[in-house]
């Protein structure tokens, strides 16, 4: 019996060392597709031969490379845990960012305030000074509920942190309307979990068992850092992502696996979709919704990782972080020639969205972006105009960060 790819399975777990295979702490990835392989070089020798005849060939190089094709799913950080997941995608966020999530905020509900709201900007006083912001950094998103005014979430993100008390903040309800003033509000929730691009080496083992053949047979694949994280979110479509590594090694065995994989039921934590989990979309500024209607937010951040190849050495000894790219394209209808403009004027904007799946949350925000090209043209008879604008995210001014990833 040859094996089927509907059988194979792929798990994750972070290494302590790069390169070294971990033997326990692996997760299974939810995968649609997958491309990991090993690169072999192989250079033909240069000796002449009177015969014409070849001279042979050496092997100069070996590595691995991939990708893995997903989609998109999230899983509360309370189930989540600091420092350990369940279902890879977030331990892959790391990896994708070369940083750590930060330290969940939660805990027993507080006694918060709202005051100085202006245009969208507001504080965030913690009037039983129980250090409620204790873990919040600047540029985080935060989710705020129990108040009685303001009903449902808040939204806020932090734009300046006086102490572990006060915050000030600009966002919106989850709804898209205004945050209000609220005073001497009791059992206030608080809840959020950050990520940055940082330099920090993660480097992963990942496992492929083609668990349909006797004996199984078993690749090992071993300092796989990620090299490219692309996300699609466009209309009547499941959301999608992509992660492309660079790695040292693969070894394939027949040796039964030792790695006892852990994941949450794929009815547990459902695909996101166009319709359902698309939530708020935030164009321009962070302090309203935008009214522009969105067809697509597609984007890839590229690591541009570089092997370092060594004398003696099997594989590469390691795989060197590079300053990253992150480029996107975003599409819409219409309406008026604002984020034209934008790109016309080379002014740069911001951008940020929500998904959700019931009480599971992430925002993806891009505080400083510059628009290239934009296309809006004239297609045919009996069609709307669409826009499409390239962009591409840089540090904002105030806070240095390109792009940052909250979940709740």
């Amino acid at each position: 019996m040859s094996a089927s790819a509907s059988s194979v399975k792929l798990a994750i777990a972070t290494e302590a060392a790069f390169g070294v295979a971990e033997a326990t702490g692996y997760e299974l990835l939810r995968i649609t597709s997958e491309s990991l392989g090993l690169d072999v070089g192989n250079v033909q020798s240069a000796e002449i031969d009177a015969t014409r005849q070849p001279s042979g060939n050496a092997r100069t190089s070996l590595s691995a490379s991939g990708g893995i094709s997903t989609e998109l799913s999230l899983v509360a950080p309370a189930v989540i845990g600091n420092g350990t997941t369940v279902n890879g995608f977030d331990k892959l966020v790391e990896g994708s960012m070369h940083s750590t999530w930060s330290t969940i905020v939660a805990g027993s509900p507080e006694d918060i305030d709202i005051t100085n709201f202006s245009a969208g900007t507001f504080d965030l006083e913690d009037t039983s000074t129980n250090s409620a912001f204790a873990n919040v950094v600047v540029g985080q998103w935060i989710e705020l509920t129990g108040f009685t005014t303001n009903v449902g979430a808040i939204y806020a993100r932090v734009l300046t942190k006086t102490d572990s008390d006060n915050v000030s903040c600009e966002g919106v309800t989850f709804d898209g309307t205004a945050v209000q003033n609220e005073t001497g509000d009791f059992g206030i929730t608080l809840a959020g979990s950050h990520i940055t691009l940082g330099n920090a080496d993660k480097s992963y083992s990942i496992e492929r068992e083609y668990d349909d053949l006797s004996p199984k047979e078993y690749s090992i694949y071993t300092g796989m850092r990620v090299n490219r994280w692309s996300h699609g979110l466009t209309p009547q479509a499941i959301f999608t992502q992509d992660f492309d590594f660079f790695g040292k090694l693969q070894a394939t065995t027949q040796v039964a696996s030792q790695h006892v994989a852990t994941t949450l039921a794929k009815w547990s934590t459902p695909r996101l979709n166009a319709v359902d989990n698309f939530k708020m979309k935030m164009l321009g500024a962070f302090t309203a919704e935008s009214s522009d209607r969105i067809l697509e937010i597609s984007w890839t951040l590229d690591n541009r990782l570089r092997t370092e190849p060594e004398l003696g050495v099997l594989g590469s000894t390691d795989i060197g972080l590079s300053t990253p790219t992150l480029e996107g394209q975003i599409r819409i209808y219409m309406d008026d020639g604002v984020l034209i403009g934008l790109a016309e004027a080379g002014t740069l904007s911001k951008l940020a969205y929500r998904i959700e799946s019931g009480n599971n949350v992430q925002i993806h925000t891009f505080p400083s972006v510059l628009f290239g090209r934009p296309d809006a043209p004239a297609s045919g008879n009996d069609q709307g105009v669409i826009v499409t604008l390239p962009f591409f995210a840089e540090p904002d001014a105030t806070n240095n960060l390109a792009f940052t990833v909250d979940r709740f």
